[in-house]
């Protein structure tokens, strides 16, 4: 890149006798050889007389502080201020990644290089998060120029899985797989990929070995449980526990959980099972492989024709939990119930979906759901300022998830922690 900078320079100034910088550089190169040739002379005659004139045709011996014209490009040394002038090498990781992609960047733009390929291995490496960022922006920047540059990436970092403005970016998930050996998958990044991805925090799929994707802020809950009630077990077997910001991403994230050969897990309130589970062909898709012919058939009859009849058809578009069916006025009602059970008992053994009988604010006792749920337009709600409200019970005040949950939502957290790390 230097060689090709400064013959570029060089024959802008071919015709320049005037305040030539070669020409300049030139003198300054003789210069210094005058210089070495006088403070290397006793060395260069003794080395010469004792040695290169028996066996080695009376080599001759030069000591120089710059190499001849030809070379001029391997003596260009990079220094940076940053309130202390030193040489580049001599400065932080990031500094330094910064200036080479800069200088890459440039090199290919002025060469214009229609096919360029640049590789690097683990750029995060003694960066703090902001710098991966700063990095991870610049190569987004270079991947996305006029010069149809390729960019290949090893990381562990989440932040470089990121890309807003990439289109077409492929991600290969390397893994060891305990029978097979070394396999890898490969992802490409479409935009509802990218939607999901917008929270950092969801590009941790893309490490994990199994993945725990909960419809909003009950992430937190089931996190204090893990790190509080088993030992943080989930992060000692590499599972992540994600938000999918809304039950209708639990399909983007089904689809890129396949695509990479992982495991989900996900914890869903009742009104997903109502209305949400059959809703698009991905999750259908998913559900016919995992619950088998006989288990789909029966979910799809119970939710599309038992439930859409009139007596159930308010209560399969409006409820929120399963004990609003006591309203119901029907003598079928309980043979209803115990299918809508069954259902959900197949979809957490085999199809690792676990589905609360109401709403996670239904799951907290009455003293607690007063303290720590917010109100938001006549209902309290679990929003983020209540996972501060929880934490300052659970740690501070030094309660138990007994003391604050009912035991249905502590059965659940704790049979898809033990069924995650166990399969």
């Amino acid at each position: 890149m230097m060689r090709d900078f400064i013959n570029r320079k060089r024959k802008n100034y071919q015709k320049q006798e005037e305040n030539n910088p070669f020409r300049k550089l030139e003198k300054g190169r003789n210069l210094i050889k005058e210089s070495a040739n006088e403070i290397f002379a006793n060395l260069k005659r003794e080395i010469e007389e004792s040695s290169l004139n028996y066996g080695f045709d009376n080599a001759k011996l030069k000591f120089v502080f710059m190499d001849d014209d030809l070379e001029i490009s391997k003596n260009v040394k990079v220094y940076v201020d940053d309130g202390f002038e030193a040489p580049i090498n001599e400065k932080g990781a990031g500094i330094q990644s910064v200036v080479i992609l800069e200088l890459f960047s440039h090199y290919v733009k002025e060469k214009a290089l229609s096919n360029s390929l640049l590789c690097i291995e683990e750029p995060e490496i003694y960066l703090h998060p902001h710098a991966c960022r700063a990095i991870n922006n610049k190569l987004n920047d270079i991947a996305t120029g006029n010069n149809n540059t390729q960019i290949i990436i090893t990381t562990h970092n989440p932040i470089f899985v990121k890309d807003y403005k990439v289109d077409g970016s492929r991600i290969f998930r390397v893994y060891k797989h305990s029978k097979e050996g070394t396999k890898a998958n490969t992802v490409e990044i479409d935009e509802n990929f990218k939607n999901i991805l917008i929270s950092d925090e969801n590009a941790e799929i893309f490490f994990a070995q199994k993945v725990i994707v909960t419809e909003g802020y009950e992430k937190f809950i089931l996190k204090f449980y893990n790190d509080l009630k088993e030992d943080s077990i989930l992060d000692k077997h590499n599972i992540s526990i994600l938000s999918a910001g809304g039950k209708n991403n639990f399909s983007t994230f089904i689809k890129l959980s396949k695509e990479l050969g992982i495991e989900i897990f996900i914890l869903a309130d009742f009104d997903y099972f109502l209305r949400g589970l059959l809703k698009d062909e991905e999750t259908k898709n998913y559900l016919r492989e995992k619950l088998g012919k006989k288990h789909y058939r029966y979910l799809e009859t119970l939710l599309n024709t038992s439930l859409t009849q009139v007596t159930y058809k308010e209560f399969r578009d409006n409820s929120k939990k399963l004990e609003d069916l006591d309203k119901i006025n029907d003598d079928e009602k309980d043979k209803i119930r115990e299918y809508i059970l069954e259902a959900l008992e197949n979809l957490k053994e085999k199809a690792n979906i676990y589905i609360i009988k109401g709403e996670i604010e239904d799951m907290f006792k009455q003293e607690y759901k007063d303290q720590i749920l917010e109100k938001d337009e006549g209902r309290k709600k679990f929003k983020q300022n209540s996972i501060i409200k929880l934490r300052h019970f659970l740690v501070k005040e030094n309660k138990d998830f007994p003391d604050i949950f009912k035991e249905e939502l502590l059965t659940i957290m704790k049979d898809i922690i033990q069924k995650a790390v166990n399969e």
